[in-house]
């Protein structure tokens, strides 16, 4: 242990120009690191010759703690702790000397003006510090140094996240990219889907790209929100065939397997009965299943366009997409006893193809599209047993190829337009059990091919002879079945709301019938 200082040693004798004289016998004094900060005491030759600062300043022993030098520098600048010079010497900006105050150029909370100041933080560094003034020097500006070492390590991971992708070498891992589409691919589908159906690996393609291309196909703004909505049919559609549906890639008629795909989540696809494949890998043609004997499902042509959309009793519920519009190929469809709601969509009029739309014992509601009477195809439209209201529209009466026309037991209300004297191929008038009112129409007179005339359990008023035969007393043409309101009502007991000559049953407000001999 080196021993404490005696007095004399603590004042060493001074040079005439206050320069510290060399140290006497048995003591010894060693500049460490910096050359104003010197140790006093016996000699150590273990120890190095170079001792660090903060070595010396941070140990416990009293004996080996550096002592400030109490006499001036060679340039007489009374030390202040403030002060660092540029040249390692220290003064004062007021007194002469040539050092520089690091706090009053030096804004801390400019990275840019830090930076810039490193070269003069560095000559500070190197400068003879007392130990005070190095302990001032460090409570002052060592946030300021350290905020210099984060600014450094920051830029430095910034560059690195910045350039990193391209430091790949053979050791790094390799991630997976989104597979591109070939450049001969076209964006848009074709119109017809494959002739059959493909197999293999499946391609993923993005929800992004499977939407760009639904989107180029469908053309229609309106159903933009649709898409962008995460819980209607169609988005949830769209996610399926994106990132489920191994065949997206594969199958050039995206729009006919979306419509689908949609059609099975608007009608509660996950709740049915028999899930007839739908939203498997295969084609979509072969979306269907044999059900007591009776395909139901999706049936498709020779060129896999459907035609056909079959599918009874089987609980389906919700609604009836607007989509099942893009589906332009379709002759047939069958939805009976199910729990179908709302009402059917105006795109209905887009299956200009269409030969049979038989929606009976659902729940459907609100008033028929009048854009019916674009299905000039159609020749049977059952709606039996549904809670369909409003009038019928008068654009009916251009479904000329219509045979049968059944709305028994609904809410329709209004007259019977006489529109529905041109429907020529009728056979089959089933109006039972609805609110209709006013006269019938003498147009219906013109029907030559009707046989079956169901007009009763509603609110006519008037004469139905107008479809009598004058000479026979009997229905006119080839109407074997004629029903009508024409029975005296009992509970309120009152006359029968209309007259009928010809009627074959005539029918009362309790809901009887009796043959009208």
């Amino acid at each position: 242990e080196v021993e404490p200082p005696s007095d004399e040693e603590a004042d060493p004798a001074r040079s005439p120009h206050g320069i510290i004289s060399p140290p006497t016998a048995g003591t010894f004094q060693q500049a460490v690191t910096r050359p104003g900060v010197v140790f006093e005491g016996g000699a150590n030759p273990n120890r190095d010759d170079s001792i660090d600062l903060f070595e010396a300043f941070n140990s416990s022993s009293s004996s080996r703690r550096p002592q400030r030098v109490q006499e001036d520098i060679p340039t007489a600048v009374p030390i202040d702790d403030d002060v660092v010079t540029s040249h390692g010497d220290y003064g004062s900006d007021e007194e002469g000397g040539n050092g520089r105050r690091i706090t009053d150029d030096i804004n801390i909370n400019d990275p840019d003006v830090l930076l810039g100041h490193l070269p003069n933080l560095a000559m500070a560094e190197e400068a003879p510090l007392p130990l005070e003034q190095e302990q001032g020097f460090w409570k002052k500006h060592g946030a300021v140094v350290g905020g210099l070492l984060s600014l450094t390590v920051i830029v430095v991971i910034a560059l690195g996240v910045g350039f990193g992708l391209d430091w790949g070498g053979p050791g790094d891992p390799v991630f997976p990219q989104e597979e591109q589409p070939n450049a001969s691919t076209p964006m848009q589908p074709s119109v017809a889907p494959s002739a059959a159906p493909t197999t293999g690996a499946p391609t993923t393609v993005s929800f992004g790209k499977v939407k760009e291309r639904l989107l180029l196909s469908l053309k229609n703004d309106n159903i933009f929100f649709s898409l962008n909505n995460d819980s209607s049919p169609q988005y949830r559609a769209l996610f399926w065939l994106a990132n489920e549906d191994e065949r997206t890639s594969n199958d050039e008629d995206l729009v006919q397997r979306w419509a689908l795909s949609t059609f099975y989540f608007a009608t509660g696809g996950d709740e049915w009965y028999e899930p007839l494949a739908f939203l498997s890998n295969v084609h979509e043609c072969k979306w269907s299943a044999t059900v007591q004997e009776k395909k139901q499902g999706v049936h498709c042509d020779e060129d896999n366009m459907v035609i056909g959309l079959v599918i009874s009793s089987n609980n389906l519920n919700g609604t009836i997409p607007a989509e099942i519009g893009h589906l332009k190929s379709l002759t047939n469809i069958q939805l009976p006893s199910n729990s179908l709601t709302d009402s059917i969509p105006s795109t209905v009029g887009h299956l200009t193809e269409l030969n049979e739309l038989s929606l009976s014992s659902n729940k459907l509601k609100g008033p028929l599209p009048s854009s019916l009477g674009s299905l000039t195809k159609l020749t049977t439209l059952n709606f039996k047993s549904n809670q369909v209201d409003g009038s019928i529209p008068t654009t009916v009466g251009q479904m000329t190829s219509l045979k049968e026309f059944d709305f028994t037991r609904n809410k329709l209300s209004g007259s019977l337009p006489s529109e529905v004297g041109l429907l020529s191929a009728l056979e089959r008038l089933m109006l039972t059990e609805n609110n209709l009112t006013g006269q019938i129409p003498v147009e219906l007179s013109n029907l030559t091919q009707l046989n079956n005339l169901w007009l009763n359990y509603n609110d006519f008023s008037g004469s139905m002879d107008v479809m009598c035969d004058a000479q026979t007393g009997k229905p006119v043409h080839k109407i074997g079945v004629f029903y009508g309101d024409c029975m005296e009502n009992a509970f309120p007991a009152g006359p029968a709301e209309v007259t009928c000559a010809c009627c074959t049953f005539c029918c009362n407000n309790q809901d009887q019938c009796i043959p009208n001999d």
